[in-house]
Formats: structure tokens, sequence, C-alpha cells
């Protein structure tokens, strides 16, 4: 069998074989092979039904199967009922009565055996897709590891970058988009900046988070440390949105040391820290943003820390 085509051939001789030989009776051609096979009644009557013009006799068992077996063929239904025929002629075991006993078992031996040998060809080629699937996966597993690495390669010199301006509010814009395309790489959903109340409030930025949580952004970079004015803002903005809402205050330099013990103090929990070192280190380091903030989320839920820094989790 190295050919699809001589395992074709091979196939349709065994089938043949099994229709002619291993039932006795074309009754039970019809009800135990064909009937089960799928082969219409108009296509098993007509071929069996077919008169000898030599004989005058209906064609026997021999004869009509090879048309069988091409009607099929033209019906698109030939592999399947090839398929068919020879699993049922493997599994034949109802000898009673059959005059030609020992060519009805050759014909099942043949079927057992061109069985055996198409399921080894079958389990050969699911190997063979199988592999070809996985290294198609491992391909592109390798592109996208490829494709995340020049972008977090180039988030990071952006980011690096922004270090070096000295206009502020150019800065802040494009630390707008830094974030963009930052959330977008560890695959969390950003809503970016926007305002509302009819234009009145500014939001420096947003994401959605797994579960349904929205978290709205506020961003501060500047020389002087941020203090908790600035963060009673954001809880301002919280409360006026939805149910949903908590809050990611990100200060670049960082913030004045008695931030993190009032937040503990404020009976909502509804606000995580987070400064630039924590933005950078996922940019270089084999640390995820996402896993970074879940155990930032976790910090502050199980044991009301609003700030766990990067450098905590690589330290263990």
């Amino acid at each position: 069998m190295s050919t699809d085509d001589e395992l074709s051939t091979e196939s349709k001789r065994t089938a043949v074989e099994v229709m002619a030989c291993v039932p006795w009776w074309k009754r039970d051609l019809i009800e135990k092979i064909l009937k089960p096979s799928g082969v219409p009644r108009e296509v098993y009557d007509k071929h069996l039904n077919r008169i000898d013009e030599f004989t005058g006799k209906r064609i026997t068992k021999r004869a009509a199967a090879p048309h069988i077996l091409a009607e099929m063929e033209a019906r698109g239904e030939g592999a399947r009922f090839v398929r068919a025929v020879i699993q049922i002629g493997a599994g034949w075991s109802d000898f009673h009565l059959h005059e030609r006993e020992m060519d009805a078992r050759a014909a099942v031996e043949k079927a057992k055996a061109y069985l055996r040998q198409l399921e080894g060809v079958e389990a050969r080629e699911r190997a063979r897709q199988e592999e070809i699937s996985r290294e198609k996966k491992h391909q592109r597993e390798r592109e996208q590891t490829a494709q995340f690495t020049r972008e977090r390669n180039l988030l990071r010199m952006q980011f690096d970058a922004l270090h070096q301006m000295s206009d502020p509010q150019e800065r802040g814009r494009l630390l707008e988009d830094f974030l963009n395309r930052f959330f977008a790489l560890f695959k969390i959903r950003s809503v970016g900046s926007f305002k509302r109340n009819q234009g009145g409030e500014q939001i420096d930025g947003a994401f959605v988070w797994d579960g349904g949580w929205h978290y709205i952004v506020e961003c501060k970079w500047q020389k002087k440390l941020s203090d908790i004015r600035e963060l009673d803002s954001l809880y301002g903005k919280i409360g006026r949105g939805g149910k949903a809402t908590q809050g990611l205050f990100l200060s670049i330099n960082g913030w004045s040391d008695h931030v993190p013990g009032l937040l503990k103090q404020n009976a909502e929990k509804s606000i995580i820290l987070a400064d630039g070192y924590d933005l950078r280190s996922p940019l270089e380091a084999d640390l995820s943003f996402r896993f970074l903030l879940e155990k930032k989320l976790e910090a502050l839920s199980l044991y009301a820390e609003p700030f766990l820094s990067a450098a905590q989790l690589m330290r263990r």
C-alpha cells in the first residue's frame, strides 16, 4: 500500500470480494451488507436485478458488486461505502448453510487483513497530521514570542525616552499612548483617556480587568512625590462611577510615605498603587504585568495593602 491509488484499488477489490463471497444469498447481501452500508434501494434493486444478456438470468452477486460500487462512487460516497463493507466483512461470523464456506472465510480474512493495514495507514496519517499540527502550533508560539519580545523592547525604549523629556505636557500625552500599548501587550483591554460629565471631568485612562471590573487610571509624572490629596481626586472619580469601578493610581516617581497608611484607613479599599518601577520591570524581566496586577489586587483584597511592588515579587 505505497500510494493512495494502490490503496484505493485494493480496497475496492476487497469490498467486491466481500459482497461476492461472504453472504450466500442475495437477500443477506442486501439486509446484512448493502443496507447497513447506506446503499439506497434503487441502487441495489437496479443492479442485483439486471439480466445477463447471454444467460437470460439475473446477474450474480460478483457481477453486480462492481456496478453497485461504481454507482456509490459516482454519488460521492465511494470511500465511505467501501470502508463500511470491509468493516462488515471483517466482523462476519454467520457461515450457516453457506455452500462455499471456505471462499467466504477467505474473503473475511482478506477483509480483516486489509482493515488492519488500513487502520495502520490511518494511524500513521493521524500521527503525521498531529505532528504537523504541533509544529504549526510551535511555530505560531515562536512567532508570537518573537513579536512580544520586539514590542516589549520598543515599549522599554519608549518608556526610557519619556524619562529624557523636559516638556511635562508632551510627556503626559505620550504617556497615554504608551499605556494603551502597554496594556495591549499584556492582553488587558484599555479604554484610553476620555472626558465625562459633560467634559467637566478628565479621566487619564481606564482598562477592563477579568471578571468585568473597570479600573480608572490616574497618572502622575512629576518631580515631587504624590500626596493624599491627589488620591482623593481619584476616590471622587471612582465614587462617581459604577459599582464595579476601582482605581489604579500610577505615580512614576512614587508618593509620600504617609500615602499607603492613609489608604489603609479608608473604609473603601478601592485603589491600588503603581510606580515607574512597576511599569518598567515587565518590560525587561520575566514578569507579566497581568501577574503583577493580579498580585496587587490580592494584596489589597486580602491584606489591605494598597501597594505591592514588582521588586517584592521578583525577590520571592
